[in-house]
């Protein structure tokens, strides 16, 4: 654990600059999502997400997919632009 924990801090001290650019391009899609499902609708609840898998029959896993492809696709853009 401590030899993980020094080589992930180096890399990540030598590599900060990409490593915010891939964090603020995350939390950019992120809220850009999240704000756009107040206006559509069924985005998932982060505090009762835990309850939300125990739910038989539950069909709203189709929104959590959207979401989520969402929010990758608009961060690997951010990073990249």
């Amino acid at each position: 654990m401590i030899i993980l924990g020094t080589i992930f801090g180096y890399l990540s001290y030598k590599n900060w600059q990409t490593i915010a650019i891939f964090n603020t391009s995350f939390l950019g899609a992120y809220g850009i999502v999240r704000s756009l499902a107040v206006f559509i609708g069924n985005f998932p609840d982060e505090i009762n997400m835990n309850k939300f898998h125990k739910v038989e029959g539950n069909s709203d896993y189709v929104y959590i997919v959207v979401y989520f492809v969402m929010i990758i696709i608009l961060s690997i853009l951010g990073a990249y632009y």
